[in-house]
């Protein structure tokens, strides 16, 4: 017995060595785990540990692949949506632009101000601010040039329907007076930056000249009389005076047709 007990003895250290030696060589068994077949975090926790197989890890990873395209899809639908509402936005904003293209543009005399005259409105913004100040509307069809009073509180518009339109800034968005000299189309407005004058082209092949008196009384309302209708230029194509500008300091006039020719009223 004692000898069986001592045999007994002697064998447990054996024993315990032998297995202590197997667990280091179970300890590389995750080194086949580096050789995944897919990169996603799926695949990591799909290793040996778990039990499955390379052609298993392969399906997955193939589910997983086409899952993440189809959240990319997902992702591009949306972005393509967001983008096709902004678009739907935009189109609708460039549609709006398109039906009211830009006609002219002008920079107010003493402040910060452009004046942006589209076929429906006219818009008054301040730079500074970078905010839309306010909105005229003429009423025409449609706006096809602009002019700013020298003082800067009084808008002139010309239209394709044959209509001048007036505004007085400090009074109204409305129209102070609609002028309706000319038998066609409006080409050309504008105002003379030293005397009381201003001046429209029509498609009519002539170029009248009214008096605009501003005075400094903001309760008294300008002063519009017509002066003079001027004509030489020739009709081309149903086309008459393109543009018109004053002399910065005499009280001339200058008028390009579509004749070809430049004309100087004196």
């Amino acid at each position: 017995m004692a000898g069986s007990r001592g045999a007994g003895r002697t064998a447990a250290p054996s024993v315990r060595p032998e297995k202590r030696r197997s667990e280091p060589e179970l300890e590389p068994e995750p080194e086949p785990e580096p050789p995944l077949l897919c990169t996603s975090p799926l695949s990591h926790s799909t290793g040996s540990d778990s039990g499955v197989s390379d052609s298993e890890e392969s399906v997955f990873s193939g589910l997983e692949d086409s899952g993440s395209d189809s959240s990319e899809d997902d992702d591009e639908g949306d972005e393509e949506g967001e983008d096709g509402a902004l678009d739907d936005e935009g189109h609708s904003g460039i549609k709006k632009t398109t039906e009211e293209q830009v006609q002219r543009v002008a920079f107010h005399p003493a402040r910060p101000f452009l004046l942006v005259a589209s076929q429906r409105s006219v818009r008054l913004y301040h730079l500074l601010r970078q905010e839309l100040t306010k909105k005229l509307m003429p009423n025409c069809k449609w706006v096809s040039s602009l002019a700013v009073h020298p003082a800067g509180d009084n808008v002139i518009c010309g239209s394709y329907d044959s209509k001048l339109v007036w505004f007085d800034l400090d009074l109204s968005t409305k129209p102070y007076r609609m002028l309706r000299h000319h038998k066609k189309a409006l080409r050309a407005v504008a105002f003379h930056p030293r005397y009381p004058l201003f001046a429209s082209g029509s498609d009519d092949g002539s170029v009248i000249v009214c008096h605009g008196m501003v005075y400094n009384d903001l309760l008294q309302n300008p002063l519009l009389v017509p002066v003079k209708v001027l004509k030489g230029h020739v009709l081309t194509r149903d086309l008459g005076v393109l543009d018109v500008i004053f002399h910065p300091t005499q009280p001339w006039v200058f008028s390009s047709g579509a004749d070809g020719t430049v004309r100087l009223f004196t």
